[in-house]
């Protein structure tokens, strides 16, 4: 079973109108998740693009990706790809 529950401070489990179990509950809204640039992008020794951030948010995250566009609005050859980021 599979419920949203969004409201109510118990939750019951009833059999033939009797409840059998019961727990106190408190529903805390889901926050959205922050991220931020510790510092600007820029080249590491390497001359590879460095991305150093910060992410977080009250439930976890399952990732981070990065989109990376042209600052004129142009589009070069290739299409669009996301970057996966650890």
């Amino acid at each position: 079973m599979k419920a949203e529950i969004r409201a109510g401070d118990r939750l019951a489990v009833t059999r033939d109108g009797v409840e059998i179990a019961g727990w106190p509950l408190t529903i805390i809204p889901d926050r959205p998740p922050s991220i931020a640039f510790m510092t600007p992008p820029g080249a590491s020794e390497r001359k590879a693009l460095r991305i150093a951030y910060a992410a977080s948010d009250d439930y976890g995250l399952a990732g981070v990706t990065a989109t990376i566009r042209r600052t004129d609005g142009k589009t070069g050859p290739g299409k669009l790809s996301e970057i996966v980021i650890p």
